[in-house]
């Protein structure tokens, strides 16, 4: 992760990066994306809450929880393993300001507000949703992103 972007190795070991946006306020919201290939139909944003659990003397964040916003309650029930299909969504429990996709396991937000609505609705379903933990680690080196 570097400023504004992360970076990858692709299977052919080449560096590429995927651009992110963080958003102050509760939850704060991950912006990552757009990502696909092609057309800018295929292209998407995906979004995930965070919490910052530890600070360092500077105030920059150091430890936190994120976890995938949510476009409202699965079809499936709760529990069910990740390595599943995708969750499928019913049209009738979208949050408010969410339209579902063609597909029926992503949605599009209306407005700010509803993209902060999803994230808070993640949290609080950690059943439906994948939560993990990101931890510093150190300052990027100036080789670190260079041509192998």
């Amino acid at each position: 992760m570097r400023d504004r972007d992360i970076a990858s190795v692709d299977d052919k070991g080449v560096w590429e990066s995927t651009g992110y946006v963080i958003a102050s306020g509760t939850p704060m919201i991950w912006q990552y994306g757009p990502g696909g290939d092609g057309d800018e139909a295929d292209r998407r944003y995906m979004y995930f809450g965070m919490k910052p659990l530890a600070r360092d003397p500077e105030g920059r964040v150091t430890r936190l929880r994120a976890w995938s916003a949510l476009c409202g309650e699965p079809k499936q029930e709760p529990g069910r393993p990740a390595s599943d299909t995708p969750l499928q969504l019913d049209s009738a429990v979208l949050l408010p300001g969410l339209a579902l996709s063609e597909s029926g396991s992503d949605c599009t937000a209306s407005d700010q507000a509803a993209v902060r609505r999803a994230a808070a609705f993640g949290s609080e379903h950690p059943e439906w949703t994948t939560s993990w933990g990101i931890r510093w680690v150190r300052e990027a080196r100036p080789d670190d992103f260079a041509a192998r």
